[in-house]
């Protein structure tokens, strides 16, 4: 029974963390004419997230556990800290092209 409660808890933390980043796509999607810059932006946040943050701090709390080297703890920064520059420049560049695409719609209008 213990373990049936666990893995309700855990499954209820993993239904919200994912549902506070789906809802504000969700209501600007809503919001919006046209899909694409939506998809543009969330590629570039989700896209750096699963690739390079999520897994760099699943490798920093994992060796926690296991005691790693010093070494091993200066690379998983660097590949959390080099996922989040990514995230702020490709959310900008997706944000830029929204903004082109905005200005170049409102002007042939």
């Amino acid at each position: 029974l213990e373990a049936v409660t666990e893995t309700a808890t855990h499954q209820t933390i993993f239904s919200q963390s994912h549902l506070r980043f789906v809802i504000p796509i969700i209501l600007v999607a809503s919001m919006t004419s046209s899909i694409g810059p939506v998809n543009s932006i969330g590629g570039a946040i989700f896209g750096s997230l699963i690739t390079l943050v999520i897994p760099g701090l699943i490798a920093h709390f994992a060796g926690e556990k296991l005691l790693g080297n010093a070494a091993e703890r200066a690379f998983q920064f660097a590949i959390v800290a080099l996922g989040v520059v990514i995230l702020c420049f490709g959310t900008y560049q997706a944000i830029l092209n929204v903004a082109k695409l905005h200005v170049n719609h409102t002007s042939t209008s």
